[in-house]
């Protein structure tokens, strides 16, 4: 979903592409270097590819203009919880959580958008990497109590259109960005899809990906209770506007403060 064709096993092959970068349209491109070298680290180094794929993005940006997203263009998807802010991961990155099931009246664009929004102001903010989590526990028929059958989407068709489109952007336009992937709640048949696509999966990515079992003791190697929303069982609120504001701006002092504070409570 968020990976690239291969893990990098050198930096050899960086010098040797950087000439190919002047050949790709780069204008409006901001700190090329950095972002040409995610590009190059997605494709296992294949300079042709990178480029490529850069020239690419590039081309998307200029037509969609990500970077002019509005707060306000997001608003409901921020009020709804389909994918909810969270706090720190325990390494100090953004925690961001997909909430497959979850019902919601936004559009399959205005849920795009979001997550546009959410990758670009993650950018503009300084944090290079997001540990995303993966809630499954409104997804499909299992045991649901009567509120989480109301807040579940059954039928609807719009979260499938939303995956789909929201994997080709991750993937194509904003590579090397996954910090982790956390399978949250999972049903049985998610263990065997994983083992089965870890075969097609590159080295680097697989490093990234963890199944976490059924409740919060198990999400705590990784992220602490009070880090993530109340609608995961967590301690912060679920308005997203106020959880997303409170990240701030990457602070490397800041943010190993406050996991040195979290890192002291219990399990739940």
């Amino acid at each position: 979903m968020f990976g690239g064709d291969a893990e990098a096993k050198d930096g050899t092959a960086d010098a040797e592409a950087r000439p190919a970068a002047s050949a790709v349209a780069l204008k409006g491109a901001e700190h090329l270097p950095a972002v040409y070298l995610r590009f190059a680290r997605a494709r296992g180094n294949n300079y042709k590819k990178a480029a490529e794929q850069l020239e690419s993005a590039l081309k998307w940006r200029a037509e969609k203009k990500p970077y002019a997203i509005q707060p306000s263009q997001v608003q409901r998807m921020m009020e709804h919880h389909t994918t909810a802010i969270g706090g720190f991961c325990n390494e100090g990155r953004p925690v961001v959580i997909v909430r497959l099931g979850a019902k919601s009246p936004c559009t399959t664009e205005e849920r795009v958008d979001h997550l546009i929004f959410l990758m670009e102001e993650m950018h503009r903010r300084g944090y290079e990497t997001i540990t995303w989590v993966v809630d499954f526990t409104l997804f499909g028929g299992r045991n649901k109590t009567e509120k989480m059958k109301t807040e579940a989407d059954d039928g609807d068709e719009r979260p499938k259109e939303t995956r789909k489109q929201t994997s080709h952007i991750t993937q194509t336009y904003y590579p090397e960005r996954l910090g982790k992937l956390l399978m949250y709640n999972y049903p049985w048949y998610i263990g065997i899809l994983m083992t089965i696509a870890h075969a097609f999966i590159d080295a680097g990515t697989r490093k990234k990906m963890f199944l976490v079992g059924h409740d919060l003791k198990a999400m705590d190697a990784h992220v602490k209770k009070s880090q993530l929303p109340q609608c995961m069982g967590g301690d912060l609120p679920d308005n997203g506007y106020e959880n997303f504001e409170a990240l701030g701006n990457y602070d490397e002092k800041r943010i190993a403060t406050l996991l040195e504070k979290v890192k002291q409570e219990p399990c739940p």
